[in-house]
Order: C-alpha cells, then structure tokens, then sequence
C-alpha cells in the first residue's frame, strides 16, 4: 500500500490521498496520515517515517537544527544593524548612520567569520550600503 503511494508520488499523477479504511489498513497509520482531516474526507498522505532511522542521521539531525538556530541569531544581527543604518541615512541622520555603519560592518564580517554568508557577498552589502550614505549625504 505504502510502496503503491510513493510510486504516485514521483509520477505526481494523481493526488496523495487514501481512505481512512486504508490508512488504518496501514502497519504504522500514524507514520502515514496527518493529524487534521481535509473538506474531502481523506487524509493527506505526509511520509512514512517520522524519525531516521540510524543514530548518525538522528545526530545529523540534531546538529542540523542547532546550526540552523545559531545562523538565524548571527543573520539578525548583521540584518538588524543594516536595516538601522539605512534607517537613519533616511531621516536624515548621516553622522549617526555612519557609526551604525561601522557596526553593521562588524556583524556583517562577524558572520563572514562565522560561515553565515560568503565573503563576496558581504562585500557586496558593505559596498552597497556605503554607496546608500555617500549618495545620502552628497544631496
């Protein structure tokens, strides 16, 4: 039954759905269906396994999500500090959004450090940024 929907699955022919009969039907129905129920009556068919199966891809995982955390917290660093310079050069402040400047190119280097973002790419946004407050206070 399972193979049979994951065959469907890679045509992308028909839609991913099967009875409750035969989800009950099912070794493990709580590894198949999600926990809500469409307008139709059927349930939606997520995948077959909740959790690997092999320690080293359940470390995998785990490791996986802590990086993720710590690369959001470091992208909202250099983000924020970007987003406050270009803040400031548009209300006109252009001695303060200089130092913000300055600090937004501490976090964006931090997170080049830190593997976050490539270095051309940090380059582009320092460069970028630099040009907004330049163009800002030549007017």
């Amino acid at each position: 039954m399972i193979a049979e929907f994951a065959q469907k699955r890679q045509n992308r022919s028909t839609p991913l759905t099967m009875s409750f009969k035969d989800v009950m039907a099912c070794q493990n129905p709580e590894a198949v269906i999600q926990k809500r129920r469409p307008l139709s009556g059927r349930f939606f068919i997520i995948k077959t396994t909740d959790m690997p199966i092999k320690e080293n891809a359940k470390k995998y995982m785990r490791v996986t999500e802590h990086k993720t955390a710590q690369n959001k917290i470091v992208k909202g660093v250099f983000k924020s500090a970007i987003k406050a310079t270009r803040e400031a050069v548009t209300n006109g402040k252009i001695d303060s959004a200089t130092d913000l400047f300055k600090r937004a190119q501490k976090a964006i280097d931090k997170a080049v450090a830190k593997g976050t973002l490539k270095k051309n790419t940090a380059a582009r946004k320092k460069s970028r940024l630099n040009a907004f407050i330049k163009k800002a206070a030549g007017k």
